[in-house]
């Protein structure tokens, strides 16, 4: 069972989950043609004065071009392939407890209004939302590097357990969709949650995850404990401090400090490795470190990246508990890749406890640890984070943010930003 699977539900017209059948696959329909617009006419006025004109679309009069835009309902007008205006309206999902949110695009009005009657709670049997996947990402989805086709979006109350994953898990399994995973590429993500619209008469105050370039900060500015030390001019590696939900280690050449994200200030520190971390004297690891993160399912211990090498260390007895080994021998899925030879970053993947994101250059992959293996990627950073920029070219490295749980922060030089 997936993770975030429900216990098996009955299912109208079938039997328990095990035995019902998906919806059949149906060619996605090709766009609804709308009764032909009405043409503009000359409204009866009186001698000499200059003809009102009735507009011809229900989105504006004017001509209709190919740019979006606020129709005079709170719908955003486009046109279809024959250049007809067509409704479009975008609402964005949750799949609790991760609180990640998915865009998706709705074209047909009935399934427009059936949606912010659910936001209006008039609806309370079908609010689920389910539909085909498309492996692609599109602008209104940030974050993700998959959508779902409008043609094919309904909501639902019940639906058999085959085609429900949360956000999360489809998108680190995004290779093995369409097969015995979410056959048909049918989703139906059970615990989905309709959250807002994102744009229209229902729409509210919050925004979904913008680009990562409108967010980018410097770290004077943002970190602003950090003014007057070597690290607001960037940071060689950052992990959570074990058993903090506000903490962060920063590290840079063979110094480190402690920073509390919450009051912005530096708790500890800047101290040199060998004096703060004892139990690395006798190592390279004292000159420096290129990455670091927390051990998954293990409060106490850290792994620390230097080259192609790297050791598991435990923060409360200040000692090495395993290495230094060569990535290749320790993280034997590797192999095959070149984040044997090193990597840029690495970070825990929110609502996957056993997971890791590693980075290396414009690249990241996901890794499960207790059975070292691949379970996405290697991807680029651009596809699935939006990022551009100085942070199209890699990330120097990368944390969950504190106190939050699906968001992460990246780092580049003496910039950061935000990212979920």
């Amino acid at each position: 069972m997936l993770p975030g699977r429900r216990t098996p539900v009955q299912i109208p017209g079938g039997g328990l989950h095990g035995t019902a059948t998906p919806p059949p696959r149906r060619s996605p329909r090709a766009p609804s043609r709308p009764p032909a617009p009405t043409p503009v006419t000359a409204t009866p006025v009186e001698a000499g004065a200059a003809p009102r004109l009735r507009p011809r679309d229900p989105c504006r009069a004017g001509v209709v071009g190919t740019a979006p835009r606020m129709s005079l309902r709170g719908r955003v007008c486009t046109t279809d392939r024959e250049g007809r205006p067509m409704a479009e309206a975008y609402f964005a999902f949750m799949y609790p407890p991760s609180p990640e949110e998915f865009v998706f695009k709705l074209t047909d009005d009935a399934k427009i209004e059936e949606a912010r009657k659910i936001l209006r709670g008039e609806q309370t049997d079908k609010t689920h939302v389910m539909g085909r996947i498309r492996k692609q990402a599109v602008p209104y989805n940030p974050g993700w590097s998959y959508h779902l086709d409008p043609d094919t979006i309904q909501f639902f109350e019940m639906a058999i357990e085959v085609c429900d994953a949360s956000i999360r898990y489809t998108e680190e399994h995004l290779d093995e969709a369409c097969g015995a995973f979410l056959p048909g590429c049918f989703w139906c993500p059970w615990g989905s949650t309709l959250r807002r619209e994102v744009n229209g008469p229902t729409a509210t105050a919050t925004t979904s995850t913008a680009p990562a370039a409108l967010q980018t900060k410097s770290l004077a500015i943002g970190w602003p404990g950090l003014k007057g030390s070597t690290f607001a001019s960037g940071i060689d590696a950052v992990c959570g401090v074990p058993d903090s939900a506000t903490d962060l280690y920063l590290f840079k050449g063979d110094q480190y400090l402690r920073y509390h994200v919450g009051n912005e200030k530096i708790t500890s520190g800047p101290k040199s490795l060998a004096d703060g971390w004892p139990g690395l004297k006798g190592t390279t690891f004292t000159s420096g470190i290129d990455a670091a993160c927390g051990v998954p399912d293990n409060s106490t211990d850290l792994y620390l990246f230097k080259g192609d090498q790297y050791l598991r260390y435990h923060v409360g007895n200040e000692k090495i508990t395993s290495g230094p080994k060569s990535l290749a021998d320790g993280w034997p899925g590797l192999k095959g890749t070149t984040f044997t030879s090193g990597i840029s970053a690495a970070c825990s993947v929110p609502s996957e406890p056993t997971n890791l994101y590693l980075f290396k250059g414009d690249k990241y992959l996901s890794y499960r640890v207790p059975d070292e293996k691949i379970v996405s990627g290697p991807k680029s950073l651009a596809e699935v984070w939006g990022v551009d920029g100085v942070f199209s070219g890699g990330v120097d490295d990368a944390c969950r943010v504190p106190g939050n749980a699906g968001d992460l922060y990246f780092f580049k030089s003496d910039q950061y930003v935000r990212v979920r």
